[in-house]
């Protein structure tokens, strides 16, 4: 219900669509058959879009709040912040990673084994064969690790660690791109793309992500053309539906989130937002020197 009040507020006209194709798509079956927390974190999420620039400060606040607890939840939704970053909304940023801190760790203090019994246990998660082997694991990490396995009998220690760095580079280049880009869909393409390709898990865990650059693309629909709606569409039912009869193809969805991912950084350097953006930065610190 949450879930559907927030896609109707995203996307006033069409939010109740969207919520219909998204309730049917695989993800969203997949996590409600597991009871998965990540459909109320999903909601945080889109709770935080909704509100973190509203002229409200009680709603400015909630909206750090939900940020901070859905990164504390499942880690990977701190990559929102980059809507922050690019707003330049500093002290919100600092605000609300302060306040995932606190939501994170305080519960360690009651967790058996303390902090170093977590963390243990947060590392074997993040590697291992059974994770980056898995077959529905898309990440970029898992991609290069079953690559690795097709030219060694017994994959060396080390590509382990190889293909979590390589996962790495892609979120420091898709987080850079997403703060900086000038365009919110884009942003909202790298954020999908940076959740999906860098954490190690299923497929079916992440996919409900592609709901919130879905809700940005379908704002604009009518300015678009044919070929570009047509495309659209394409994507966003073989993210979400695919998987229910074509299982063992994942490695489809990967190529496609790698290739629109980097698609984007390159397109942001191109357009050179890159340089916009600190330029723009530079001149509001001098001006801010000056009026000083």
């Amino acid at each position: 219900l949450l879930l559907y009040l927030l896609s109707r507020k995203l996307l006033p006209g069409r939010g109740g669509g969207l919520f219909a194709c998204f309730a049917a798509s695989a993800g969203t079956i997949y996590t409600l058959l597991r009871g998965n927390t990540l459909l109320v974190m999903l909601s945080l999420v889109l709770l935080f879009l909704l509100w973190y620039k509203s002229e409200r400060a009680w709603k400015r606040e909630v909206a750090l709040l939900a940020f901070a607890a859905a990164g504390a939840m499942k880690l990977y939704p701190l990559f929102f912040v980059a809507f922050l970053l690019h707003d330049r909304k500093w002290l919100s940023a600092v605000r609300g990673m302060l306040y995932f801190l606190l939501l994170y760790f305080l519960p360690v203090l009651f967790y058996e084994g303390g902090l170093i019994a977590y963390l243990d246990n947060l590392f074997v998660f993040v590697g291992g064969e059974n994770h980056m082997g898995d077959v529905s694991n898309i990440a970029i990490a898992s991609v290069l690790y079953k690559i690795f396995g097709l030219f060694f009998t017994e994959i060396p220690g080390w590509t382990e660690w190889l293909c979590v760095g390589a996962g790495g580079l892609f979120l420091l280049f898709a987080a850079s791109a997403a703060v900086v880009t000038d365009s919110p869909l884009r942003r909202g393409i790298l954020s999908l793309c940076a959740v999906t390709l860098v954490p190690p898990v299923s497929y079916f865990y992440v996919v409900i992500f592609a709901l919130i650059p879905a809700a940005e693309y379908l704002k604009n629909y009518e300015e678009r053309t044919p070929r570009e709606n047509s495309r659209f569409v394409l994507i966003f039912l073989a993210f979400g539906f695919y998987p229910i009869y074509a299982a063992y193809c994942f490695i489809v969805a990967s190529a496609l989130l790698i290739f629109l991912g980097v698609a984007c950084v390159v397109k942001t350097f191109r357009e050179r937002e890159f340089a916009n953006y600190f330029s723009q930065l530079f001149k509001k610190i001098r001006k801010d020197e000056e009026n000083v």
